[in-house]
């Protein structure tokens, strides 16, 4: 028995530390209780600098209220996905898609939440670069309409120059 214990135990440990997500388990009121090396790598961190600390310590503040909220749906039975934007440990965003669940001990008893990260960090920066390159195009689509049909080129380029000025 013992023998099957431990080979079950090492097929765990190989399943979290080989999967491609950063898996965390908290305890209830937030401190990381168990990661694998993933995690500890997509943060920038050491494992034994995480265990113990609270997850939010982490994030940027803007995301408190929504990991609060996330926190009291997985109480309530529900399962999650989520994005979240961390700060790894050189201050640079991780931004992860984060499935979660309530974590529970073997009588069900609720003990804490499992969460499984993935890195989606560039697949934010592209939004964010498109987003910017739409806004640009739009300005300058918008520019050169007005210049064209304006009376008074003069003052349509005063008002441009404000309002790249404000872009830029």
């Amino acid at each position: 028995i013992e023998e099957a214990v431990r080979a079950s135990e090492e097929k765990y440990r190989r399943i979290l530390e080989t999967a491609n997500e950063g898996i965390v388990i908290g305890t209830l009121d937030g401190k990381i209780a168990f990661l694998n090396q993933k995690w500890a790598d997509m943060l920038g961190y050491d494992k034994e600098e995480l265990v113990g600390r609270l997850g939010l310590d982490f994030m940027d503040a803007d995301q408190k209220s929504l990991v609060l909220d996330t926190r009291q749906r997985l109480r309530m039975g529900q399962q999650l996905n989520r994005e979240f934007k961390f700060r790894r440990k050189d201050g640079s965003a991780l931004w992860t898609l984060c499935s979660s669940s309530l974590f529970q001990d073997g009588e069900g008893q609720a003990t804490g939440y499992l969460a499984m990260h993935a890195d989606i960090t560039d697949r934010k920066m592209a939004e964010q670069a498109q987003l910017q390159s739409e806004a640009r195009f739009r300005l300058l689509s918008e520019t050169a309409g007005a210049l064209l049909a304006s009376p008074d080129p003069q003052r349509e380029i005063s008002e441009l120059c404000f309002q790249v000025m404000e872009h830029l």
